[in-house]
């Protein structure tokens, strides 16, 4: 429509001044929203990918201190055990060996 009135009104040699602008604008207007939208979306992918290995990093640091809590327990368990075993005397020793 706007096109056949441009060209009654002035002519088929002036319309492109008017056409050519109207569409590389309107290219750039619609190419600045796909880049905008693109560039949304790899910000929260990038933010859910940062979420990720910072909850990674922290269960993999609860599992080593749960891990090293354990092996805590162990050598401690082992030194009351080797305590106890300096304290029994040659008697008690014998008489655990013999099973009386």
């Amino acid at each position: 429509m706007i096109g056949i009135s441009t060209n009654d009104a002035l002519g088929s040699t002036f319309n492109w001044i008017y056409f050519v602008p109207l569409i590389v604008l309107g290219s750039f207007f619609m190419l600045n929203l796909v880049l905008g939208v693109l560039s949304g979306e790899f910000a929260k992918e990038r933010e859910k990918v940062e979420n990720r290995q910072e909850f990674l990093k922290l269960r993999r640091q609860q599992q080593l201190e749960k891990e090293l809590n354990g092996y805590v327990e162990w050598i401690c368990k082992a030194e009351e055990v080797i305590l106890a075993e300096e304290r029994t005397t040659e008697e008690e020793r014998m008489h655990i060996m013999d099973g009386t």
